[in-house]
């Protein structure tokens, strides 16, 4: 899905912040100006709730043989 450069509630400039899961790519879409997130999953909207549940799923890369410090 196509995401416009302005938000759909006041019109204000869109950022976008993408990551990898293992079961895809997700972006998260804010609102400079008001603050209004919005998710997508591949190209298709989702949930912040279904977000957080991938990346806990998600394996943490190795760095030199050792898993990353939480």
């Amino acid at each position: 899905m196509s995401r416009a450069a302005k938000c759909q509630k006041c019109g204000g400039a869109l950022v976008s912040i993408s990551l990898r899961v293992t079961s895809g790519d997700r972006t998260m879409y804010s609102c400079s100006k008001c603050d209004n997130r919005t998710w997508d999953a591949d190209g298709g909207p989702t949930q912040l709730a279904d977000v957080l549940g991938e990346l806990a799923a998600t394996k943490v890369p190795r760095r030199n043989g050792r898993a990353k410090a939480e």
